[in-house]
Order: C-alpha cells, then sequence, then structure tokens
C-alpha cells in the first residue's frame, strides 16, 4: 500500500527524532532521510518543509544544502516534558474589544467568531491529554493533526460540514481508544456539544 503524505510526515518526524537521540548535535539532508527510509525524495522534501514550517522540524541551510533537526515542539510529541509547552500551536487571544483573534506559531494573526471560541479552547485540551497519553507516536500524530484540521475548519468564514465532520469522526475513533483517562471522554463529551451546530 502507497504511503500517504500524512505517513510520510509521520515516518520522518520519527527519523529525526531518533536522530536526535542517537546524536542531538547532527543535521540531516532529505536525500539522507530518503535513502534510510526507503521513500521518494521528493515526498521527503515535501514532509521537511511542512514540518519545517510548523515548526516540528528546525531548518539549516548551509555549504551542504538544506539540512534539518528535530525541534523542541517535535520532540515533545515523543516525550512530553514540563520544560515545554504540550500545546505549541496556534492560541486565542482576546483584544480589548471583545473580539477574538488567533495567533499561529509562525505569528500569524487572523480573527474568529466567539461562538468558536469554546470549541477551540476545547479541542486544544484534548491535544494536550493525547501528547500524554499512553497511544502510540504515531497515533499520537495522526490525532493531533486531525484536531489542528478541525480547529481551522472551524474558524473559515464558510464552514464546510462534511470536512468538519470528517475530522470529527476521525478524532472520536481515534481518541476513544484511550482508555487510560476519564478526561478524555470529557472532552470528547464538551466538543461534541460546541461543535454540533458546525454539523447541522
Amino acid at each position: 500500500m502507497e504511503m500517504t503524505d500524512e505517513d510520510v510526515r509521520t515516518a520522518v518526524l520519527e527519523f529525526y527524532y531518533q536522530s536526535n537521540i542517537d546524536n542531538p548535535n547532527i543535521l540531516h539532508a532529505p536525500q539522507f532521510a530518503a535513502n534510510r527510509l526507503k521513500i521518494p525524495w521528493k515526498k521527503i522534501v515535501s514532509a521537511c518543509q511542512l514540518l519545517s514550517d510548523e515548526g516540528f522540524l528546525k531548518k539549516q541551510k548551509d555549504k551542504y544544502g538544506e539540512r534539518y533537526r528535530i525541534s523542541s515542539k517535535g520532540v515533545s510529541l515523543f516525550s512530553p516534558s514540563r520544560f515545554v509547552s504540550s500545546r505549541p500551536y496556534s492560541t486565542l487571544v482576546v483584544n480589548q474589544q471583545g473580539g477574538i483573534s488567533i495567533v499561529g506559531n509562525n505569528g500569524s494573526i487572523g480573527t474568529v467568531s466567539n461562538n468558536v471560541m469554546g470549541s477551540y479552547q476545547e479541542i486544544d485540551k484534548l491535544i494536550d491529554l493525547v501528547v500524554k497519553s499512553t497511544l502510540e507516536n504515531e497515533s499520537k500524530l495522526q490525532l493531533i493533526s486531525e484536531a489542528e484540521i478541525l480547529k481551522a475548519e472551524l474558524t473559515k468564514p464558510q464552514n464546510d460540514k462534511s470536512a468538519i465532520k470528517k475530522s470529527w469522526d476521525a478524532i472520536k475513533v481515534g481518541a476513544g481508544v484511550i482508555n487510560d483517562s476519564s478526561d478524555i471522554t470529557q472532552a470528547l463529551l464538551k466538543i461534541s456539544a460546541f461543535i454540533l451546530p458546525f454539523m447541522s
């Protein structure tokens, strides 16, 4: 079966995480990762660029070309630490007029309506719980990815009901296998109550 883009990104991040454990001072070019993972170079480059843009990898450009290593944000997905925020994603900020702004990891700013705030915050809480859970790393990454997709869909001016339902269904299935925390169940119930209007 051919790997999806998400599968490639997961494999790439796991490769750089393991490389960091072996030698934290070494940066690797996408070609090296492609050779080790047996994945086409173009797919590795695309994955590295996205992971770098989202802050999971750090890029360095020198005479050897572009090379990467995992960032503290990337490491926190595999090994949560009290020294690294477990939710290093976009956040909500309330301005002086009472409006809600969304500030991305790259500093970008957008606005959302007040009725999105509850669902957005509950999804962030779920992400925190997933990061700290006993799920396998690949499952964590896939679940967090779906949660971020759901957040992005909810903040669009014109919501895509089918996309919201698709992400929400994937989140319910992925989080439903976590049986070591009643907090997960509570988080899912709260999110469900908030996003039902977006799917009706």
